[in-house]
């Protein structure tokens, strides 16, 4: 399914740069081969499931998308930094891919050229390359073949692209008819010829003209497809050689035996195989001679030069027309219809091949076990993938010794997608995608599979290590762990030494708690001893404060009660005085001799005190008769 092993490169025909034509495919095995050291896993968002074949120019893989679906990946060969063709030849194929008509090709469904190793992903057909088939064809199944790949050379072509590399390996027969893969060395009829002379394909079915130096074009593809109904009719290559040179020989002079070919075919293959570009047919040509029943295509030209129909050609000898159904009422040639009878003669073509998804043949050894042997089956694959912190499956490879009893059995039953070593790793990294039934049991446990990853490697490193305590679980690590095993499990039956692991965990959680309690026992009563030791020296620092305050009262009370007598003595020889006693008195404390004075000094009706300058004993006062002032 591969279709560009063993392409060799030429300089102006001369000199071949890469191995003969002795490998010049690597046969298409009916499943794909498992991956090797230095295979992605991944790419992008597919899974690889295994090497569909290789070659100079790159690897092309079977993968799965996230929904499950069965896709054929591209990965050029070679360090698209250090090479920055590498990127614009793969961008090519994609435009050129894109470009045919899906019925007669592998449709292009995505593509990254930006990344480190660039890809295409392609429609996965199934069934073998024609090369890989492994049987000729005769009669009519053989002209259906013939006409269905004319049929793509035709759409190819009306999509302005030239293949440049047809050959059995290209040839895919897949369950709705045959289709025309790997755009790798195509050219749109647009490009230019960068390296002039520098040419590149597979040499028992690349055109004379090419080998001269000739830019490939659409009648090189022509040359091609008569090789390839040689190859259909025979299993062999029509110029095979033991070395490069006898191939070219044999390409630029030989004529292969057409006499092995049914009559319907003879003509178009001879026309097809012409050492003379301008003798060949067209692609269009040739199948509206296969459509038409017209074997006698020597010099061919149902079509005329300037791309109207050439209707003598179509006539039989009584003057009917064969195909009246082909011609559109202005007389010209009806691509479409004629492309849809080429599409059906290639329905027709009926290959046995034997290609099941990974999902089946998982599901076919799983329906081969005994019930109880069933019942280990999502015990081993769900230890074989786990879920990154970040949320992302991922594969894992657990010892032997996580495994259950018995599961020898179940790794006996899936050969081609475990491998029974020690440790244990999924052959087909895809799998998970896949396999429907795998899917379902991870998405039951996937927010387990995260813990139960960190459960089986922390139980690894403490049995390591000496089942030490510091490599336990604790905190909410433990919690987590034990909540998952106790409530969460689906499919995951703990190994014994995980079970040890985390009732280890929680037994020494519980001894760290009766020590913590003990510790904060004992802290509590030293905390008891404090505080009562604290309110002590409260207490007494309060009682000393409050002793201060009596002694400072009653020392104001007895002052207080000094000025007030102090104040109703002065009353009487000086009434101001008094009164400014008294309410010291009672500023300093309102004791009942301070009340008494202020209330004394408030009735007193003396407001002042007269004190006469003149004493003698010679001086007599008087009052006026108003009793206003004094006189003498």
């Amino acid at each position: 399914m591969t279709g560009f092993e063993g392409r060799d490169v030429w300089v102006n025909g001369r000199r071949a740069q890469s191995r003969n034509n002795r490998a010049a495919a690597v046969v298409q095995p009916r499943m794909g081969s498992a991956l090797i050291d230095g295979d992605p896993q991944r790419l992008g968002g597919y899974w690889l499931a295994g090497r569909l074949g290789a070659g100079g120019q790159g690897v092309v893989y079977e993968a799965y998308d996230p929904a499950g679906a069965r896709v054929a990946i591209k990965v050029l060969s070679g360090d698209p930094a250090g090479h920055p063709g590498l990127r614009e030849r793969m961008a090519k194929e994609a435009v050129s891919a894109q470009r045919v008509a899906s019925f007669c090709t592998a449709r292009v469904l995505d593509a990254d050229l930006e990344g480190p190793r660039p890809y295409i992903v392609s429609e996965y057909v199934e069934g073998p390359s024609l090369r890989a088939a492994g049987r000729v064809f005769a009669g009519d199944e053989l002209h259906r073949l013939a006409t269905a790949i004319a049929t793509a050379l035709t759409a190819i072509h009306d999509a302005g692209v030239v293949h440049r590399d047809l050959k059995p390996d290209n040839v895919l027969l897949g369950p709705d008819g045959p289709r025309v893969i790997d755009f790798g060395i195509a050219r749109t009829l647009e490009m230019s010829l960068t390296s002039t002379g520098v040419v590149t394909g597979t040499p028992g079915y690349m055109a004379p003209e090419v080998f001269s130096g000739e830019r490939a074009g659409p009648p090189a593809d022509v040359f091609a497809w008569g090789a390839v109904v040689w190859f259909a009719a025979t299993g062999r290559d029509p110029f095979a050689g033991e070395a490069l040179g006898a191939v070219m020989h044999r390409v630029l002079s030989a004529e292969p035996d057409l006499s092995v070919l049914p009559d319907s075919l003879r003509g178009p293959v001879r026309a097809a195989l012409a050492k003379d570009p301008a003798r060949r047919p067209s692609a269009r040509e040739l199948l509206l001679g296969l459509v038409s029943g017209d074997g006698s295509l020597d010099t061919p030209r149902l079509v005329s030069g300037d791309g109207s129909l050439d209707t003598p050609h179509l006539i039989s000898a009584d003057g009917s027309l064969d195909t009246p159904h082909l011609i559109n009422g202005d007389g010209s040639l009806d691509t479409s219809r004629l492309l849809s009878l080429g599409v059906d003669d290639g329905r027709r073509v009926a290959v046995p091949a034997h290609d099941p998804a990974l999902g089946v043949l998982a599901e076919d050894a799983y329906a081969a076990l005994a019930p109880e042997d069933r019942e280990l089956v999502p015990e081993l694959f769900l230890r074989l993938v786990t879920v990154t912190d970040a949320g992302e499956l991922a594969l894992r490879e657990p010892r032997r010794s996580e495994l259950p009893d018995g599961v020898e059995r179940v790794l006996a039953a899936f050969p081609y997608l475990v491998s029974a070593t020690d440790p244990v790793r999924l052959l087909r990294p895809a799998l998970p995608l896949a396999w429907p039934r795998l899917r379902a049991w991870v998405e039951a446990d996937r927010d387990g599979l995260a813990v139960h990853r960190r459960i089986s490697a922390a139980a690894g490193r403490w049995q390591e290590h000496g089942r030490r305590d510091g490599d336990l679980f604790s905190g909410s690590t433990l919690d987590d762990a034990l909540s998952w095993a106790a409530a969460g499990r689906r499919n995951i039956t703990l190994t014994p030494a995980e079970r040890d692991f985390l009732a280890a965990g929680a037994e020494l959680t519980r001894r760290r708690s009766r020590r913590t309690r003990l510790a904060a026992m004992g802290l509590a009563v030293l905390l008891v001893v404090a505080v009562a030791a604290g309110g002590t020296a409260v207490w007494q620092s309060v009682t000393l404060a409050e002793q201060g305050a009596t002694l400072t009262r009653q020392r104001d009370a007895a002052e207080s009660a000094r000025l007030a007598a102090a104040a109703d003595a002065a009353r009487d020889q000086d009434p101001v005085l008094g009164l400014l006693l008294s309410a010291a008195a009672g500023r300093l404390s309102p004791t009942d001799e301070a009340r008494s004075s202020l209330v004394a000094a408030l009735a007193d009706p003396a407001v002042a005190a007269f004190r006469d300058p003149d004493t003698g004993p010679d001086v007599v006062r008087s009052l006026t008769p108003t009793a206003a002032r004094w006189s003498a």
